[in-house]
């Protein structure tokens, strides 16, 4: 089972995600995890140290992603959105999703990663061409969240052409 959401993950305070996975494991009997969870784990296995956001809204929701990486230890390079209101996220053109993180990476070369935090946002197709393009490591929330979950129910299998994270990891 995975608590979606980093705002609700995150309501109870970082220091209280892991209480709340083993209170539920313990609870329902099956693995259990969060996308804040998921998420770190992804970070601390790739490696990742500074960090550009890229997320589908406008600009004011720009300070809260960067606090996110703050939060997780982690140096905020930069945050651009897509202008997109949540109601329209299935409606962004899958090739948007590569102007953000190409900007990012140009204002910021030092950026080593580029995280897509919103799982709702279809970005999947411009991992691996980013990764390879920019020549940084792409992480997004869905793909930390589905990488966890596979992991935490005992599935290690490697998936090739969805970046770093799924190919190596």
């Amino acid at each position: 089972m995975v608590f979606g959401g980093l705002p609700i993950n995150l309501s109870r305070g970082l220091g209280n995600v892991d209480t709340l996975i083993e209170e539920t494991e313990r609870e329902i009997g099956v693995p259990v995890t969060t996308s804040v969870s998921a998420q770190m784990k992804a970070f601390r296995m790739l490696g990742s140290k500074k960090v550009g956001v890229c997320q589908p809204y406008d600009a004011s929701h720009g300070p809260r992603h960067l606090k996110y990486i703050e939060n997780f230890g982690l140096t905020p390079t930069g945050c651009l959105g897509a202008d997109a209101k949540f109601i329209e996220l299935g409606k962004i053109p899958s090739e948007k999703a590569f102007d953000p993180g190409r900007a990012v990476k140009a204002a910021r070369p030092d950026t080593d990663t580029l995280y897509y935090s919103c799982p709702h946002w279809a970005v999947i197709d411009a991992i691996e061409p980013l990764e390879r393009e920019l020549g940084v490591t792409v992480m997004t929330a869905l793909q930390a969240i589905t990488w966890e979950a596979f992991r935490r129910c005992g599935i290690e299998g490697r998936i090739p052409g969805y970046g770093r994270l799924l190919r190596e990891f």
